[in-house]
């Protein structure tokens, strides 16, 4: 009643480490790249641009396991130089289409912190992707009315949402799995 601003539709923010299951659902469907796959978490800068530039990342709290770690501890404890050292191998155009399969329509950078969702985007998008990692890699455009029954019972309109497979669901479950 006292803000009309719509902070699903209208509203974007920085997605953070919510982003890095997008990363590694790419990085799942590449040649050599498994859930054993391992990066050393350590203090780290990564070089891009044809080494015109570095990027820096630091985890949470300066905690690095300072050995090597593999896709399932990265996950647990939300890693921040795994998840950029992953898009660094796998490229950040792969993880831009994915999250475009997977419904992210804002605008995504091809730098190596969109690992660590520095983009924004919204919270539609974000429960829309989540939605199809869910729903093993099915797409199922959303829709507001799911079916318009009258007083008798009798359906007067049920929605067919469109669903597409855009990624194979051996990887979405592994995903989920880990």
């Amino acid at each position: 009643a006292e803000n009309q601003y719509n902070r699903v539709f209208a509203g974007s923010r920085q997605p953070g480490s919510s982003f890095k299951p997008i990363v590694y659902l790419t990085a799942l469907q590449q040649p050599g790249f498994t859930p054993v796959t391992r990066f050393k978490s350590e203090p780290t800068t990564f070089t891009y641009d044809n080494g015109r530039k570095e990027y820096t990342p630091g985890n949470f709290g300066g905690k690095y396991a300072n050995d090597y770690i593999d896709l399932r501890q990265a996950i647990a404890e939300s890693d921040n130089i795994y998840a950029v050292s992953t898009i660094m191998q796998i490229g950040t155009d792969k993880v831009i289409e994915t999250a475009r399969n997977l419904g992210i329509k804002s605008e995504l950078k091809p730098l190596p912190s969109l690992a660590l969702g520095t983009f924004p985007v919204s919270p539609f998008e974000m429960a829309y992707a989540y939605g199809v990692i869910s729903n093993l890699g099915i797409r199922s455009e959303p829709i507001a009315i799911l079916k318009i029954v009258d007083a008798k019972g009798n359906v007067i309109y049920e929605a067919r949402p469109k669903q597409t497979q855009v990624v194979n669901p051996a990887y979405t479950y592994v995903l989920t799995n880990l």
